[in-house]
């Protein structure tokens, strides 16, 4: 078991819908969805990330977690809706709902699900958070952002202790402005997601699609560093992210259990050399939102 794996957190979106560009296997049921949870646990993975946005994937995390045994040995994250007013009350009957689907007594974190509902956290709302936070509901609120000046502004939030944040091998927007510097001066927790840009980084190149042509270059490239290092791409890419970022947990998705097994068995087993995460750091050109951004995507 590689020591990384404390720090990665899986994603179980696969798990309530089909999602991914390089999405092959579609929703699992119930037994495949089983074997999953237990393959990330084995491998040491004890965080899970999920969201009532997700489809049914609360329901099916709570279902197996509890089957397995697992309930009280993890910690999950969740999000509320999408379509969260802000209302008064909204908070404490959103994380109640989260918790019931879940089958758990608390969570970890509990994420805005968009950005712009920062700006719906009224005094009301953060002494609502602040209650929920006394009463042991859960550890600590966040919000899941998309750009760079929206994380500077959160992690000056007095109820956000959490952030969810888009970085991987083809987007360092953030290590840019300074939000992981930041965010540890604050003791503030930083989660990444879109390591694999929905799949992206592990796609053959005559696969690409022609919305995200311009990667192709970088990409082509990328799998030759690969084959140099003797990484697979997604073990490449986890690995780059961890070693860069090393107060940050990194969340990573999967279809199959064999999924699972394949990407922590993939993680490097020493250092990445220097070189190697200066190359990473250079190789791709900076992109603009609408191939950083899956919501952009003009599929």
């Amino acid at each position: 078991m590689n020591a990384q794996t404390s720090r990665l957190v899986l994603g179980t979106v696969q798990l309530g819908m089909n999602y991914g560009l390089n999405n092959q296997s579609g929703q699992p049921d119930i037994k495949k969805a089983e074997e999953i949870i237990h393959a990330a646990y084995a491998g040491g993975v004890t965080c899970f990330d999920t969201a009532q946005a997700y489809g049914n994937s609360e329901s099916v995390l709570g279902l197996c977690l509890n089957k397995l045994g697992y309930s009280d040995k993890v910690k999950v994250i969740s999000k509320p809706s999408p379509d969260f007013q802000g209302k008064p009350g909204d908070l404490s009957t959103a994380l109640a709902y989260s918790l019931s689907e879940l089958g758990i007594k608390k969570l970890e974190a509990f994420l805005l699900h968009r950005e712009e509902h920062l700006n719906l956290l009224s005094l009301e709302q953060i002494k609502e958070g602040q209650v929920l936070l006394q009463n042991g509901l859960l550890k600590g609120f966040g919000v899941s952002v998309y750009t760079p000046s929206v994380a500077l502004t959160a992690l000056k939030h007095p109820l956000i202790s959490a952030l969810q944040i888009p970085a991987s091998v083809f987007d360092h927007r953030f290590n840019q402005a300074g939000v992981f510097n930041i965010a540890k001066s604050l003791n503030k927790r930083i989660y990444i997601r879109s390591a694999f840009l929905q799949g992206v980084v592990c796609m053959d190149l005559d696969k690409i699609p022609p919305f995200l042509s311009s990667l192709k270059p970088a990409l082509e490239a990328y799998q030759k560093l690969c084959v140099e290092c003797g990484l697979s791409r997604t073990g490449l890419a986890l690995s780059w992210l961890l070693q860069v970022y090393p107060n940050a947990y990194v969340l990573f998705g999967a279809e199959t259990p064999e999924q699972v097994e394949e990407n922590l068995a993939s993680l490097a087993s020493t250092p990445l050399p220097v070189d190697v995460v200066e190359r990473i750091a250079k190789l791709f050109p900076e992109q603009g939102e609408n191939i950083l951004n899956p919501a952009l995507w003009q599929r």
